[in-house]
């Protein structure tokens, strides 16, 4: 609170804004705003790991004011009632404030540190009233230190500000542990020494979404809990492997293995002795649910990281983990050939139901184990596992036909019982499998032709919708991989617009219509969300598709975004190699991509034209093309695209 010329202001008197640091660091500001003077907060981690507040303040006025700075020490969390989660949501209970050695002690266990010393420290109990009213009269409350049974307990530290037009002031503090003691001066941590900050660039509206992306990663790495890989950083402060999985493909594919062997390393030893893979753990233990994507998905990310990281010591290491999830695996498929029932999202709580995406996992992590196998030269496995996957790929695709032809859908089901429509889960089947021959292609176009229809509709009002889930992003990849780049731009420009608040690059777990409603979030940010972010912005620039050992670039570019100097991507790790091309446009019915790093693939150019593709040059000759694409067989090349008929 601010108390000016003897007007105390609180956030509900000010226009307020946000901001991160140089637009994407996970260093957020609140800007509060008035005609006479400007108060920036902003919070940023120090190399330690300890909370360092800033509270800037800048007077606009042409006249002197009298200005003072009130920190206030509250028993509030900044997650609400509505996100309660054991002793998480509403109060925070503060039985004890003290003052003493040039900190705030709360409750014996933090230090508020100030950097140069307040003006006075004041607090109260619940009992003495609300420290608002005695701040508004320009007071501090009476004592130094208190103890509130209640757990209600306030206090306020008071700084004086400049008053001059033009004098900027700042008040910079540390939180902390007691007992942990901090460098005079430590530096704020360092976030553009950690991002691959130029693996993607270009210019207009791509600006904002690559600047999204980067702060998607480093808030997947922010609610890390030492190896753990956590999807929240307060509700959601546990491991799923389904999340952990996820993230850590976005991590891979922006530079850090590093943190996804950690993560492999603890999460693998908590299998159970007959391989089950628990899909969840944290500090109280393993949560033992029955969810059996949980297994394939521990395959599916050694093997992820394997192809990214080569590291042969890690799948040696954790072979024994591989075995037993095949095993389980092996053990739990039916007579029908599929896994049991299960309840691997929470909306198969109510009825256990055969999920498909259980089974599309499932799926996965038997290709991904027989290729580890092949790469260990371990050759029995390999050929045993690849007959179990031909075996669970036979019965997979078969029961989707049949599950469609007995309820009369046109639309891939997510589950035999309730047949049931669920974009999202394939989606995440396209990911993973590269759209096998065994899916019903005309049923896959038509899930997306409905989604679309419906989120339209949702968008435009005339279907009545309160929420959704960002989930959802994940389409936008698949939409790409499906050749469908106009429907897939759209919701990265809804998803962009729809971010929570908007500066702060972020989605909820649930969005809801009326972003002020006392309603259940999940997690702000949501970093599996954040992950699929990741994963949909990098389909944009570049994907692979394992099926033929190709990579696909720039399937999902929009066409403004060659003007100018174009796209550039540089180092863009993939399963081939690290990818470097620039794409630009020449003329009107031309573009030019240049591709500099050798790729151990061949690469399939699709690039956004605004007429269709007539022809193309590869190194100056005559190629053949296929529709929008353009085959290059070797790298590093120069490809010239033009729609006109007369070449390049």
């Amino acid at each position: 609170m601010l108390f000016i010329d003897e007007r105390l202001f609180t956030w509900a008197d000010v226009d307020s804004r946000q901001e991160l640091l140089h637009d994407w660091m996970p260093v957020p500001s609140t800007i509060w705003e008035t005609g006479e003077w400007r108060l920036r907060i902003q919070a940023e981690a120090t190399v330690s790991g300890s909370v360092r507040l800033r509270y800037r303040f800048e007077n606009l006025s042409e006249r002197r004011s009298t200005a003072r700075l009130f920190v206030l020490l509250r028993p509030f969390q900044v997650t609400p009632p509505w996100q309660n989660f054991r002793r998480l949501g509403g109060v925070s209970e503060i039985h004890d404030l003290a003052w003493h050695e040039g900190a705030v002690y709360v409750n014996e266990t933090t230090r508020v540190v100030p950097a140069t010393p307040p003006a006075g420290f004041g607090s109260m109990c619940f009992d003495d009233g609300f420290i608002a009213s005695r701040l508004a009269a320009g007071a501090l409350p009476t004592y130094t230190k208190v103890h509130d049974p209640f757990g209600f307990a306030t206090g306020a530290l008071d700084f004086e500000l400049p008053g001059k037009r033009g004098e900027v002031g700042e008040v910079v503090m540390d939180c902390l542990p007691v007992g942990v003691r901090q460098a005079t001066g430590e530096p704020a941590f360092d976030w553009s020494t950690r991002l691959s900050v130029n693996q993607w660039t270009g210019d207009g509206w791509l600006t904002d979404v690559l600047h999204a992306s980067l702060t998607a990663t480093a808030h997947i790495l922010v609610t890390r809990s030492g190896a753990a890989l956590q999807p929240g950083p307060r509700r959601y402060t546990r491991s799923w492997i389904r999340d952990g999985a996820m993230m850590s493909a976005a991590l891979l594919r922006m530079g850090h293995a590093e943190e996804v062997r950690e993560f492999i390393r603890w999460y693998a030893p908590h299998q159970r002795a007959d391989g089950f893979v628990p899909c969840c753990i944290d500090n109280e233990g393993v949560d033992w649910l029955v969810e059996h994507d949980s297994h394939g998905q521990l395959l599916a990310l050694i093997a992820d990281y394997h192809r990214f990281a080569s590291d042969d010591r890690l799948v040696e290491d954790t072979w024994p983990f591989i075995v037993g999830a095949v095993g389980c695996i092996e053990r739990l498929l039916g007579q029908d050939g599929l896994l049991p029932v299960s309840v691997s999202h929470e909306g198969y709580l109510a009825q256990p139901v055969h999920s498909y995406w259980d089974d599309f996992w499932a799926l996965r992590g038997l290709r991904d184990a027989a290729h580890l196998a092949h790469a260990m030269g371990r050759l029995d496995s390999a050929a045993h596992w690849e007959t179990l996957t031909k075996r669970l790929e036979s019965a997979l695709f078969a029961s989707i036909e049949t599950t469609r032809s007995q309820r009369k859908l046109d639309f891939i089901p997510g589950s035999i019982e309730w047949a049931d429509f669920d974009p999202t889960a394939t989606a995440n089947a396209l990911y993973l499998l590269d759209i096998p021959d065994g899916i019903d292609r005309r049923a896959v176009e038509r899930t997306f032709d409905i989604y679309l229809a419906e989120w339209r509709r949702k968008r435009s009002g005339e279907l009545a919708s309160q929420n959704y889930t960002p989930y959802e992003i994940r389409i936008i990849g698949a939409l790409v991989r499906l050749g469908r780049r106009d429907a897939a731009l759209e919701l990265l420009r809804f998803f962009m617009s729809d971010r929570r608040p908007r500066p702060w690059n972020q989605w909820p777990e649930i969005s809801w219509r009326d972003s002020a409603a006392p309603a259940h979030l999940g997690d702000l940010p949501h970093t599996w969300i954040a992950a699929e972010y990741v994963l949909a912005v990098r389909s944009l620039f570049a994907y692979e598709r394992e099926s033929d050992g190709s990579l696909i670039i720039a399937a999902g570019l929009a066409p403004e975004w060659l003007e100018g100097a174009g796209v550039r991507v540089n180092g863009m790790p993939t399963l081939y190699g690290p990818l470097s091309y620039s794409l630009h446009r020449l003329d009107s019915a031309t573009v030019r991509c240049e591709i500099s790093a050798a790729v151990n693939a061949k690469v399939i150019l699709r690039p956004p034209l605004t007429a269709p593709l007539r022809s193309a040059m590869v190194d100056g000759s005559a190629c053949m093309t296929e529709g929008d694409s353009v085959t290059v067989l070797r790298t590093p090349a120069e490809v010239v695209c033009s729609t006109s008929s007369r070449g390049a």
